[in-house]
């Protein structure tokens, strides 16, 4: 027997949120998912869920808060990605536009605001720095099948120096 999953939205004008919850450990909020039947990633609850009103995600918001979530976010377009922006081994910041475009390097910058320090990975005598991105949509293709990092109203299109794997969109 094969079984399909659809999702269907609950009317053409509604929207879909991600409410993302904070827990103090990974057992609380696997425990506070079970219960609410979402998913949870080490120590968030995240749930998806349709609206026609955001009012509705915020009645999930508050359920997350009397479980005891620590800290709540309302997210209209949920991303996760890895980032990997190559740079020749040992280059200070200063020198980075002479290998990245002037739009890597801002969104390097802001990269750097937004997402925790970034892992160095090296290889062959080039490092690559490693951010982790969740939060808003800021990754989109073009028709073309190009990267586009998206940020305050401007479009950074990506370099070649520059891989996005998308974990969750």
């Amino acid at each position: 027997m094969t079984q399909i999953l659809v999702n269907f939205r609950p009317s053409s004008h509604s929207e879909d949120y991600t409410v993302v919850a904070d827990f103090e450990n990974e057992k609380r909020a696997k425990k506070v998912a079970a219960k609410l039947h979402t998913r949870s990633v080490k120590n968030q609850v995240i749930t998806r869920t349709s609206c026609v009103y955001l009012a509705d995600a915020e009645e999930v918001e508050r359920d997350l808060e009397k479980a005891g979530a620590r800290k709540t976010q309302i997210l209209n377009s949920y991303q996760k990605l890895l980032i990997k922006i190559a740079t020749p081994e040992g280059a200070q910041e200063e020198v980075l536009p002479l290998f990245l475009s002037m739009a890597m390097v801002e969104v390097l910058k802001i990269l750097k605001k937004v997402c925790k320090k970034p892992r160095e990975e090296k290889k062959g005598g080039r490092t690559s720095l490693v951010f982790r991105y969740v939060g808003e949509r800021i990754f989109y293709r073009d028709e073309r099948k190009r990267g586009i990092f998206f940020f305050g109203g401007q479009d950074f299109p990506v370099d070649e120096n520059v891989q996005v794997k998308i974990l969750l969109d």
